[in-house]
């Protein structure tokens, strides 16, 4: 099997994170494009499961530190930047009242456990996330808490099984997946923040992009009218306003976008959407895109209204996420640090008292008392 980086990956990372933002616009016909976000957790299951797999046909061992290090050098330096550029542009423009709430949030966003913070405090995503700048961030805290557990779970398996390892996990990863199903269904209409918040009723979806590149090691079965078919069912569940249950709609776009990646084989049917080079780098930057766009939206709508909302949105978050992309994200991922720890304590310290200071300064002083604000607000 070929196990090279593909386009059309990415271009479905670029299709997925589109339909968020509309969600997130509010747009009626994108009622259901949360589920984006199911897209999401099926392409890093497969995407990581791949990078694992190289590595181990490379060296002959999994190599769980290499992974957590490209992990952070790939999610915390950008994920740090756009959490706290955001906070402070809310203590700026944003209303202090509600200060607080966004710090914990960006704390915790931060340390990889926002979705469990909204859980504690009981927000619902489909009523808080239009009124809330890093209500997006409970996926992130999700996918990172699955990158804890399964670079552990993939070596304990190959350390196990000697023969028919890829099939065997296949099988594994495949009976967890339908048990954390009906686990899920059976809890769904008793805890539904439960279901949607805690990682562990999430798992089954990066299980089903991690069962699906160990089938497609021996079994890739290209079919270009497959393709295309998988991708106008993908289209019609996110655009069709069925009152289908919500776990019913995850369940479908999670089988539908796998069986996608399955069969995706290049043709003139589906080449100009899946191998277009500008789709291909909105998925590149969709990292960038995911985080950048709920702040956006919230402050464009804030001060300019529902209309330049709707226009300026997609247009800035691009912007801001073409520069984080090539000066965050590039940087960073490809950084091979020379540590020293004396030097980065000191740094630390050096901006972390002023910034302690300053925050307290700002967050213990009333909205309309506050002359920084309201000078640089004016």
């Amino acid at each position: 099997m070929n196990i090279s980086y593909k386009y059309y990956i990415q271009s479905l990372r670029a299709f997925s994170v589109l339909m968020v933002i509309f969600y997130h616009l509010n747009f009626e016909l994108f009622s259901k494009g949360y589920l984006g976000v199911d897209i999401f957790f099926v392409i890093s299951g497969y995407v990581i499961s791949q990078r694992i797999y190289k590595d181990y046909l490379l060296y002959g061992k999994i190599l769980i530190k290499d992974f957590f290090i490209r992990r952070l050098k790939r999610i915390f330096p950008v994920l740090i930047f756009i959490i706290t550029f955001i906070f402070f542009i809310f203590l700026i423009f944003g209303p202090l009242d509600l200060v607080s709430n966004a710090f914990k949030a960006s704390f915790f966003s931060i340390f990889g456990v926002s979705n469990i913070y909204f859980l504690l405090q009981k927000k619902d995503y489909f009523d808080t996330v239009f009124n809330d700048p890093l209500g997006h961030t409970w996926s992130l805290g999700v996918e990172e808490q699955f990158y804890l557990i399964y670079p552990i779970l993939i070596y304990g398996l190959f350390r196990v099984l000697k023969k028919n390892r890829e099939k065997k996990v296949c099988l594994i990863f495949f009976i967890i997946s339908i048990l954390l199903i009906l686990l899920t269904f059976r809890l769904s209409n008793n805890k539904p923040s439960l279901v949607f918040y805690f990682p562990l009723f999430r798992f089954w979806e990066f299980l089903a992009g991690c069962s699906l590149f160990f089938i497609k090691i021996n079994n890739n079965k290209k079919n270009s009218l497959f393709s295309l078919l998988f991708f106008v069912l993908i289209l019609t569940a996110l655009l069709t306003n069925m009152p289908v249950p919500y776990l019913y709609n995850n369940l479908i776009i999670v089988i539908f976008s796998s069986l996608l990646i399955y069969f995706y084989n290049k043709s003139a049917l589906i080449d100009f959407i899946f191998e277009n080079k500008f789709i291909i780098y909105i998925g590149n930057i969709s990292y960038s895109l995911y985080l950048w766009h709920l702040p956006v939206i919230y402050f464009i709508d804030l001060y300019f209204g529902p209309i330049l909302k709707n226009i300026l949105s997609l247009p800035v978050s691009i912007i801001l996420s073409m520069l984080t992309y090539h000066f965050i994200e590039n940087k960073f991922r490809y950084f091979k640090p020379q540590v020293n720890f004396n030097i980065i304590i000191k740094i630390c310290f050096m901006i972390s008292l002023p910034l302690l200071l300053f925050l307290y300064y700002t967050i213990n002083e009333k909205s309309f008392n506050n002359k920084i604000k309201l000078f640089i607000k004016n």
